[in-house]
């Protein structure tokens, strides 16, 4: 519902991983989980799909996605990304909700292309991360069946924002040359 959504919108990072965790991405019905088993599952997805879908965003690697896991996690890098660039005085959860109320991957890649084309203005053409990043979503064609992760969104949505790293490391770098003189 709108109220539930936009009382979620002020829920703190683990309270919002909990609250969206615990629905099945397969079906209606909502599953009950233990905070410890979504941390483990936040975890395991940290561990394995955050530092490939970095290395892919920094063009370490070649940017083919290659999971569900990893699509997933790069579309909430996105969906992140895209809404910090809006011009609103007060961001509200409704901006995902269309990602979260997706099933399967054929919907929530339709609902990712419109909230691309709603932030495209912020779209920067000579942006390389921005463009692997871009690469690596549209590589993928799904099978009608296929079923996102929302917990791989979710740990990507709430993550450091990689599109933003070079700023943190360069004035890293600026720091680390004003210490040494």
């Amino acid at each position: 519902s709108i109220k539930e959504q936009e009382r979620c919108a002020n829920m703190s990072d683990e309270r919002l991983i909990r609250q969206f965790t615990s629905m099945s991405a397969s079906s209606s019905i909502k599953q009950t989980a233990t905070l410890e088993e979504i941390k483990h599952r936040v975890y395991m997805i940290e561990k394995d799909t955050k530092n490939l879908v970095f290395k892919k965003i920094d063009g370490e690697v070649s940017p083919e996605c290659e999971s569900i896991d990893e699509y997933c996690f790069a579309a909430g890098q996105l969906a992140k990304y895209l809404i910090n660039q809006s011009v609103a005085k007060e961001i509200k959860f409704k901006e995902i909700s269309p990602l979260l109320n997706s099933v399967k991957c054929t919907e929530f890649k339709y609902s990712l292309d419109l909230m691309e084309k709603k932030y495209d203005h912020a779209l920067r053409v000579y942006f390389p991360k921005l463009n692997n990043l871009l690469y690596l979503l549209h590589s993928v064609e799904f099978e009608s069946r296929d079923m996102i992760n929302k917990d791989a969104f979710l740990c990507g949505f709430v993550s450091e924002n990689r599109l933003y790293a070079k700023k943190e490391n360069s004035e890293n770098k600026e720091e680390a040359n004003n210490e040494e003189k």
